[in-house]
């Protein structure tokens, strides 16, 4: 998390030093989000696919001086999806994993002109999944995170008689994903593993209706692949059982958002 903290402060110190002319403003929204995870083997068949609508929360600042906009944003979306997959002897496996999938993010924003930006930032993406033990089958809690740059433009150019809109697309570059896996009922030794770097896109469609110029509605589309981890030695009680590996695994959502500024 360190150079994470460190970006942060950087950009706290861009906007407390920023002239007092300079234009602020804070959002708070809510937001519903279907989500859907599927993981592959090395031929390309599904293994696991979790799937489910999610619920969620977020803030956002933003500091604007004149052709630059510097913001901080967070949001933390939760709740159970369903999850179809196999054991390792093949058998179907049906349950639920409690999922909550997090983001603390910054931004920096370049107006070309007076509809068009250049958009880039950095990002933490944080993922947890329980998948529920059932029938005598032990659970296992996973622990993803990774460290994303985020290059793209805007554009606010859209208009009807009504409302004003904001294009955003991003292409996302993520670092390996770090995973820390805990077996229940001690089944395994705890495993830590490293997937190679992912790339993905984000787009976001957010309108703005000028009979109500403090609240924002919008759509935003996410997708991500993200490629197979190496081998890792599988222990119990210290003595190596096996291997275990990240299967290859396609994160998408499709989302809904609502907020409010002041």
């Amino acid at each position: 998390m360190k150079p994470f903290q460190v970006s942060l402060s950087i950009l706290a110190g861009l906007l407390a030093s920023a002239p007092a002319f300079a234009q602020s403003e804070y959002s708070m929204g809510a937001g519903l989000r279907y989500v859907r995870m599927t993981e592959m083997d090395a031929s390309g068949r599904q293994l696991v696919r979790e799937h489910g609508w999610l619920p969620g929360v977020g803030l956002n600042a933003t500091r604007r001086y004149q052709a630059w906009t510097f913001g901080l944003s967070g949001e933390i979306y939760g709740a159970n999806l369903d999850y179809d997959g196999r054991l390792q002897n093949g058998v179907p496996f049906t349950t639920d994993t409690a999922t909550t999938q997090g983001r603390i993010a910054a931004e920096v924003t370049r107006q070309l002109t007076e509809n068009t930006a250049l958009v880039g930032g950095l990002e933490y993406d944080g993922w947890r999944r329980h998948v529920l033990g059932r029938d005598g089958i032990a659970g296992v809690r996973e622990n993803y995170s990774s460290w994303r740059l985020l290059a793209g433009a805007a554009s606010s150019a859209w208009h009807t008689s009504s409302t004003d809109f904001r294009l955003k697309g991003l292409l996302v570059l993520a670092g390996p994903e770090r995973l820390h896996a805990h077996f229940e009922n001690q089944l395994y030794d705890d495993a830590v593993l490293n997937t190679k770097s992912a790339q993905g896109l984000r787009l976001d469609l957010t309108g703005y209706p000028r009979a109500f110029p403090r609240f924002s509605f919008g759509i935003n589309v996410d997708w991500m692949r993200i490629r197979r981890s190496n081998d890792e030695v599988l222990r119990k009680d210290g003595l190596p059982t096996g291997t275990v590996t990240q299967p290859e695994h396609e994160r998408s959502a499709i989302g809904f958002h609502a907020g409010y500024h002041f």
